[in-house]
């Protein structure tokens, strides 16, 4: 049972909120990203609006529309263009001009990755000429975004979102080596790549947004805060991980369950009890770690909105549509059952 202090509960319930579906369909037929049935029905089985709801509940439709926008972007090209593409220098052509323009990216920064450095953001007029829709999607966002945000705010953004693409790349190459050989990457080297795959270090600095602040860059380069944003990584993959569990089987994907379980020699059942102990010794970890800093209040701010939205991804995750599909089929082949409780 992955467990949370009922502090991390929002305010507001939001959850039961509708509209951020439907206006991300509207937007997505608009953009001309989303062009038949079956590609709005994979926008849908995402959950949109609990995505949403659950993790941004104390701030108005407009800043929470923005970031259905974004992170449901996201995961509909993770879908198209990672896991549904087995060509991924295909979907690193796409994508890395939009984040760089320093050409091809060398893998090996992946690992020594520790914050934002200096890439020039790409604009428009740059792709002007590239039709792909989830491209024009995604710098229509990133135009939108600095006509509210610093430029130096866009571009520690831009910079993360590339880290957050390459990551999902790699992931990919974990993927197609598990298929072929039955032996999935190590736990450790796993979870180096979701640090930053699993997106929340993006997301974390779209809260500044959110909460219209942007904190000093140099704050992030405190030891506490470097845990907390690890932490936050961590927090989020291993529920992800283990709501996907079921859908990751069946798709034979690299999942945090399967590495700790083929590292240990131990059953899916014993795997994923490790992780879930894993799990709330961090989420532990995180609440003393805050309570050690110096903390202005917008800070303050920022810190207690971390811990609603890793709550609320939790909370999604157990309820999205994408997920429940595979686990009602299979769980009865496995002894787990997951859920959520507080403290």
């Amino acid at each position: 049972m992955f467990k949370y202090p009922v502090s991390w509960i929002p305010e507001n319930d939001l959850s039961s909120v509708k509209g951020f579906e439907d206006d991300f369909v509207k937007w997505g037929k608009e953009m001309k990203f989303i062009n038949n049935d079956k590609e709005e029905m994979k926008i849908r089985e995402m959950t949109l609006d609990k995505y949403v709801g659950y993790s941004f509940a104390d701030y108005d439709y407009e800043k929470m529309l923005f970031f259905c926008k974004f992170g449901g972007l996201w995961s509909f090209w993770d879908d198209i263009d990672v896991e549904g593409c087995d060509d991924i220098l295909l979907s690193e052509k796409k994508f890395s001009k939009l984040f760089t323009t320093r050409g091809k990216y060398d893998e090996k920064l992946l690992d020594e990755y520790d914050g934002a450095f200096n890439d020039p953001k790409v604009s428009m007029k740059d792709i002007e000429n590239d039709s792909y829709p989830i491209c024009i999607a995604w710098m229509q966002l990133c135009d939108e975004l600095e006509n509210k945000r610093s430029k130096e705010f866009v571009k520690r953004l831009m910079n993360e979102m590339k880290f957050w693409i390459f990551a999902s790349l790699k992931e990919k190459n974990a993927v197609i080596n598990y298929r072929n050989t039955k032996k999935h990457i190590s736990f450790n080297d796993y979870m180096k790549i979701r640090e930053y795959g699993i997106g929340m270090i993006p997301t974390s600095s779209l809260i500044e947004n959110i909460i219209d602040y942007e904190l000093d860059p140099d704050f992030f380069k405190h030891p506490s805060m470097k845990r907390i944003r690890y932490i936050s990584c961590i927090i989020f993959t291993l529920t992800n991980d283990s709501f996907s569990f079921w859908m990751d089987i069946k798709n034979e994907w690299v999942n945090s369950i399967i590495a700790i379980s083929q590292e240990k020699n131990i059953s899916y059942e014993e795997g994923s009890k490790k992780i879930v102990d894993y799990h709330n010794k961090i989420v532990k970890e995180f609440d003393m770690i805050a309570e050690t800093l110096d903390m202005s209040d917008d800070i303050k701010k920022y810190i207690q909105h971390l811990r609603v939205t890793l709550r609320g991804f939790a909370e999604f995750g157990l309820r999205s549509k994408r997920y429940i599909k595979d686990r009602d089929i299979n769980v009865k082949n496995f002894g787990m059952k997951f859920s959520i409780d507080y403290y």
